[in-house]
Order: C-alpha cells, then structure tokens, then sequence
C-alpha cells in the first residue's frame, strides 16, 4: 500500500461507517461555509507507524471527497455549476 494512493471506496471501508459519518459531517460543514474552509483532520503528532500514516490518509480521503460532493452541489445550485446541453 501506498499512502495517497486510496481510493473514497476503499478509504471509507477501512476507516469504518460511524468515523466516515463524522468526517463526512464535518466536510459538509467546511464546504458551506462562506469562503468553504478546506480543514482535513491532521494526522497525530508524535511517532507513528505505516499504518497510522494509512489511517489519516484514508481520514482524509473520505472527508476530501464528501467535501468535493458539496462544494459541486452548491455550485449546481447557485446556478455556477456544469449545465448539459
């Protein structure tokens, strides 16, 4: 495994639904706000093995795309968004 390289399927399954509900919430929130505040959980200070290094990218991964979705939804809906043709 290569942290950075996760995909949101993956991020999500190891990061579990109860935490994925708390960064997707949190994500949410960032992105409606007015400028939208791009704030990823930070990964703990201190020593840390490979797989705590997983764990924060998997974090940040879920919550980058969560926040993604959002900032495309009020894009759409402000009218700012893709139009099809």
């Amino acid at each position: 495994m290569t942290p950075g390289s996760f995909d949101q399927d993956t991020a999500r399954a190891a990061v579990g639904d109860a935490r994925s509900r708390v960064l997707e919430a949190e994500a949410r929130a960032d992105a409606d706000k007015s400028p939208p505040l791009y704030a990823p959980p930070k990964p703990p200070l201190g020593r840390r093995t490979f797989w705590d290094d997983c764990v924060a990218e998997f974090e940040r991964v879920v919550y980058h795309h969560q926040f993604e979705k959002r900032l495309d939804r009020n894009r759409r809906k402000s009218g700012h968004g893709h139009t099809a043709n």
